[in-house]
């Protein structure tokens, strides 16, 4: 089988100047079809693993071979650097080979085991060795999720306490340093434990996570770094027992409110993962989120996904669902301006008056429509809200109207006796 084989050396290499050997940190064996934007992204992330002050050792004392998993939204970084090695002068030296794969290539997003599984082998630590790229990246047998459940030491409650803990590391602007997840110090489970984070989270999650196997000066940087000792850390998570220090009452019902970032894992065994979140990234772009990474429209879609009908929403659901598909920065949709017009006329027909906050993200709303749907049942919704309006309040709304849609509003209140 041959597959496209992008990849990125860094160490400090000798190279000749007018006769004249010298030394520096460089990139090599480089793939000369790598686009550029994916070429100096991976230049930064192996530099900063370049400076070499101290014996570079992992926590159970060996020469650390570091790997890390780094997602920018577009690319993904497989890298292996390995330390302890010397340049032509003796000083300490690395050799950080990095595999780099687009979000976009087939089978990535729907089988970790794409990137999980590839072999040690593939990873070099000199540059005449780096050069012989590949056709076909060799890999190892890889998981599925009950396999990697169970090599991670996770049961099912233990699995979303980890789900919602590393969305909490991720999305909690509070949240300062990386989440500490302990392991035995073993390939194997850190890979079983990956599997499962990346097999549970939405799409957008799994694009932008960053991972490290060791702790390093650059674990500001990373959302996971894996340790066999986590309570002497930060923000720590304990597969085995679930224990954490990230997870707040507040967290939980944030994750509770939008549906999907552990649904998947609160249906472990009843439903397919990989349709699940094929459909929420399908049913996002269709809502105008192109990207499916806005929060309040995968709310959205998860509610149309898994919600039913409309009318069978509760007073308090309808008003929460219409209140985030109002406040959502996307515009141009058909099917988002159809949702917020059933809702909006739902909430009508319930006798429901709109908060002040999803009133005026409504008029915003309207002033983009597109759809007369929704141009109908914003008129609607504000000649029923004039009822109930006092008569100086009307006026107000009135008049801050802009002529068009004043004397249409005129023209529609007159028809009736509390209009008039």
């Amino acid at each position: 089988m041959t597959e496209k084989i992008l990849q990125s050396c860094y160490t400090n290499a000798n190279y000749d100047v007018g006769g004249n050997l010298s030394s520096g940190w460089q990139p090599v064996a480089v793939s000369k079809d790598i686009p550029k934007k994916a070429y100096n992204a991976c230049l930064g992330f192996q530099n900063a693993n370049s400076t070499i002050q101290k014996e570079m050792v992992d926590e159970q004392g060996n020469i650390l071979n570091l790997f890390e998993i780094i997602g920018d939204g577009e690319y993904i970084y497989i890298i292996r650097t390995k330390y302890g090695l010397r340049d032509r002068l003796g000083r300490g030296n690395m050799f950080s080979h990095a595999f780099i794969f687009s979000w976009q290539e087939d089978n990535i997003l729907d089988d970790p085991n794409y990137i999980l599984a590839i072999d040690n082998s593939n990873f070099k630590d000199n540059e005449a060795d780096a050069k012989k790229i590949p056709s076909a990246l060799t890999r190892t047998f890889g998981f599925n999720i009950d396999t990697a459940m169970s090599a991670a030491g996770l049961e099912n409650k233990e699995y979303l306490k980890l789900i919602q803990s590393v969305y909490t590391q991720i999305s909690d602007k509070s949240t300062m340093g990386p989440l500490y997840i302990q392991y035995d110090g073993t390939q194997t489970q850190m890979s079983a434990i990956l599997y499962c984070i990346y097999f549970g989270l939405p799409h957008y999650l799994r694009k932008v996570l960053c991972i490290a196997s060791n702790t390093t000066d650059n674990d500001h940087k990373k959302n996971i770094v894996f340790s066999i000792n986590t309570r002497d850390k930060g923000f720590y998570f304990i597969p085995a027992s679930g224990e954490n220090n990230i997870l707040s009452g507040r967290n939980e019902k944030k994750i509770e409110r939008y549906g999907f970032i552990d649904y998947y894992v609160k249906n472990i065994g009843s439903i397919d993962e990989i349709n699940y979140f094929n459909q929420l990234d399908e049913k996002a772009a269709e809502l105008g989120n192109i990207t499916a990474d806005d929060e309040l429209i995968l709310k959205v879609a998860h509610k149309i996904i898994t919600g039913g009908d409309i009318k069978g929403y509760k007073d308090d659901e309808l008003e929460e669902i219409l209140s985030d598909a109002l406040r959502s920065k996307t515009s141009k949709s058909e099917l988002l301006e159809e949702l917020i017009a059933d809702m909006i006329n739902e909430a009508i027909d319930r006798k429901i008056i709109l908060t002040d906050e999803t009133g005026e993200n409504l008029e915003y709303k309207l002033s983009l429509a597109t759809t007369s749907k929704l141009k109908n049942a914003g008129e609607r919704y504000n000649i029923y809200l004039f009822s109930a309006l006092s008569v100086s309040q009307a006026a107000k709304k009135l008049s801050d109207m802009d002529s068009h849609m004043f004397k249409n509003y005129v023209e529609e209140l007159a028809k009736t006796d509390v209009g008039m």
